[in-house]
């Protein structure tokens, strides 16, 4: 292997064979601080000497620049000449944005433009990168030139794919089925529907295969949430509709030199795949193992090129990063709490912001356990089942959760068994108690790919009063401390914003976030509504005494919080000085690209001798 001493070499040599057929050595001389950077590209004449094996290599980052580990979305590309790839990192101010990297260049360069972007893809061509940012689908040339707007809205993608027919197939949303738009922009328009009878929840991480006539995507259903190893991987006919299942316990499949590679478990497996009659015609063989992966999204941070390079991130699999409580003041200073780092999804404060509900992902389940903050202690609430959207009553002693089949609630020192408050029925989450603790506002019709909100009585639990309630997607709705107002988020505008009603449902209505918002806090006073912008920038509004609603400007406070739409990433300290959110341990911070020349090659010798036993 080569040294590691030079700072900005775009790629240091792992492990090069002395001859390679199909490739052709480029020496690319960096300025007088720099060592020359081994660079392989295929195709371009043939060396004496026959191949030994793929050619690996480690792609240093810009420099100042980390990896911007995403565990919800796509975070890196490669062309599909393999010579070009693309991946998100995070500047020295923490701003996400994209970074390219072309096989002739020595280092990698950052894409201007592309502030706070995720999900990247190549045009067939290689001379454009699209990228979702501010709920809206980009495109930006590589040559420079500023980005274009090809659709909106893009809520909280899972997934991009360029395809060579002239059309971007994308999951528009984490619960949604893919949709398409011309390169040149317009509407998004449906190719799938997602199946109420076998109760799916989403189709997402499409690939569209050469030709651009099928499209490959990842399929799963509400009752299997969380845990995209227990997925399934579809052919979708474009011309036809037609859908053909391809392999099932799969995600994130991608086509190789006739093989279909998809992963499992943090390892990439590959079968032999007849890309004509859309099945899978040998067993399916481990051809990489210690793939970056997050099971809760399906997230496996791999790409590979047409002519058949691959490009990962090495690490582990995890339902989710290793994360721990973290608290952040209004000038951005942090203090660790005292819990241990685990895989945690979700958090909720106490009212007296002495303990914690935690939302743990184990084994494919969420578990929900409570953290005492000044003793650093954790005990376990839920032993069955996956619960989500965790919510204190105001007098602290309760907690209610979403789980498979409805609303629950449960004491919070663990005394008591979960009281099943409204179901059977799934797609159900509480969302906020009333000051008083009479009544639980309630997230319902998610299952059924609407989300409303509605007022549950618990002094009679039955079907919940609508209060918020139309064609929009409507959640995440928390009430004021007086009771009055409920904020909460809705996609009405095209995007996800945060507005401002009355709880009983009459009167004004009020937008307070602007360029997306999520997760709306007030604070305990009153005074202030906090939201999240889709970056993770967190951003508070003053608002002013009296009997009407009147919210000032909104100003960012921080940066750097967990982004996408997921609901409970934070909550308020009880004198709103401080923020208590999930911060990425230092594990979860990984600065490494892997790039494997010729990969094609292995994957076909691993498949045949696997096939062959």
């Amino acid at each position: 292997g080569a040294a590691s001493g030079v700072e900005e070499t775009a790629i240091t040599a792992a492990a090069v064979p002395q001859g390679a057929a199909r490739w052709l050595p480029w020496v690319v001389a960096g300025a007088v601080a720099l060592a020359a950077a081994l660079v392989l590209v295929r195709g371009l004449a043939a060396p004496q000497h026959a191949v030994e094996g793929p050619l690996r290599f480690e792609l240093a980052l810009p420099k100042g620049a980390h990896l911007a580990l995403d565990h919800q979305h796509d975070m890196m590309a490669i062309s599909a000449d393999g010579r070009r790839q693309v991946f998100l990192v995070r500047g020295e101010d923490g701003v996400r944005a994209l970074a390219l990297r072309d096989l002739g260049q020595a280092t990698a360069r950052m894409l201007p433009g592309t502030a706070g972007a995720s999900t990247p893809a190549f045009s067939p061509d290689g001379e454009w990168v699209a990228f979702v940012a501010g709920n809206r689908l980009w495109k930006v040339p590589v040559a420079g030139g500023a980005p274009v707007v090809v659709a909106e809205p893009v809520a909280d993608p899972r997934g991009l794919a360029w395809s060579p027919d002239g059309h971007l197939y994308l999951a528009p949303d984490f619960a949604a089925s893919l949709r398409r738009v011309g390169d040149g922009g317009g509407s998004l328009e449906p190719v799938t529907e997602l199946d109420a009878g076998r109760q799916e929840r989403t189709h997402r991480w499409p690939h569209a295969l050469p030709g651009g006539g099928v499209v490959l995507f990842t399929s799963d259903t509400v009752d299997s949430t969380e845990f995209y190893d227990d997925a399934r991987i579809e052919a979708l006919r474009v011309a036809t509709g037609e859908r053909t299942v391809v392999v099932e316990q799969a995600s994130r499949a991608r086509y190789v030199s006739g093989h279909l590679v998809f992963a499992r478990g943090g390892s990439l497996y590959a079968a032999p795949f007849d890309a004509e009659a859309l099945r899978v015609t040998g067993p399916p063989a481990i051809v990489l193992q210690g793939v970056s992966t997050t099971v809760a999204s399906g997230a496996a941070h791999f790409a590979v090129s047409e002519e058949g390079s691959l490009f990962y991130v090495p690490g582990e699999v995890a339902a989710q990063a290793a994360s721990v409580p973290l608290w952040l003041d209004r000038e951005g200073g942090q203090e660790a709490s005292t819990i241990a780092a685990a895989n945690y999804d979700q958090l909720a404060l106490s009212p007296d912001g002495r303990r914690v509900a935690l939302v743990l992902q184990q084994g494919g389940s969420n578990g929900l356990w409570v953290a005492d903050l000044q003793r650093g202690t954790l005990t376990r609430l839920t032993f069955a089942g996956s619960v989500a959207d965790p919510v204190w009553s105001p007098d602290g002693l309760s907690i209610a959760y979403g789980g498979a089949d409805g609303v629950y609630r449960q004491p919070s020192d663990g005394s008591g068994e979960p009281e099943r408050l409204w179901g059977p029925r799934s797609g159900v989450f509480p969302s906020s108690f009333s000051p008083d603790g009479s009544v639980l506002i309630v997230e319902y019709g998610v299952d059924q790919g609407q989300g409303d909100l509605g007022v549950l009585d618990l002094g009679a639990p039955e079907e919940p009063t609508p209060v918020v309630q139309g064609p929009a997607h409507e959640w995440m709705g928390e009430v004021s401390p007086d009771g009055r107002w409920l904020a909460y988020v809705s996609v009405e505008s095209g995007r996800p914003e945060v507005y401002v009603r009355p709880v009983q449902g009459r009167g004004g209505k009020w937008q307070v976030s602007v360029e997306s918002g999520f997760e709306p806090r007030w604070s305990p006073e009153g005074g202030e509504l906090f939201y999240r912008s889709g970056v993770g920038d967190l951003f508070a509004v003053p608002l002013a005494p009296g009997e009407t609603f009147a919210p000032g400007p909104p100003t960012r406070l921080l940066s750097g919080m967990r982004s996408g739409d997921n609901a409970r990433t934070y909550s308020v300290g009880p004198d709103g000085s401080r923020f208590l959110t999930l911060g990425l341990t230092v594990d979860g911070h990984v600065d490494r690209l892997n790039l494997v020349l010729g990969w094609d090659g292995e994957v076909a010798r691993i498949a045949k001798r696997h096939g062959s036993r």
